[in-house]
């Protein structure tokens, strides 16, 4: 709602702002990490940016309901996002992929990207 602000009244908030900047592009964000996927050189590679500490993320990649590729260890921190590349053959690229991206904790971000090539 918009209303003004009465006389000797404050108003406070916080934000942050996440430096993604480095990933190039977002394909997926949560409250958990930023992410940016694209075909490359017959690999999926996605950069991992969490919002918050260290961690190591796994990468599970599938076409169809079935496992087409999965990058595991990648560790990731808010001030360095993580790399991963995901050999796919091209019939895999050029079909809806499911990615999904879990961390140590078993937390787990999910998205969807059309065809890649």
């Amino acid at each position: 709602t918009r209303a003004p602000l009465g006389a000797n009244r404050t108003l406070a908030w916080r934000e942050h702002i996440r430096p993604v900047h480095a990933l190039g592009g977002i394909t997926f964000a949560d409250e958990r990490l930023a992410v940016r996927a694209a075909y490359a050189g017959g690999a999926l590679e996605v950069w991992l940016s969490p919002a918050r500490e260290a961690q190591l993320f796994s990468v599970d990649v599938r076409s169809d309901g079935r496992s087409v590729g999965r990058a595991e260890g990648l560790a990731a921190s808010f001030s360095a996002p993580a790399v991963g590349r995901v050999p796919l053959a091209p019939a895999a690229a050029a079909s809806d992929l499911r990615i999904t991206v879990s961390d140590a904790s078993g937390q787990v971000s999910q998205f969807s990207v059309g065809p890649l090539t």
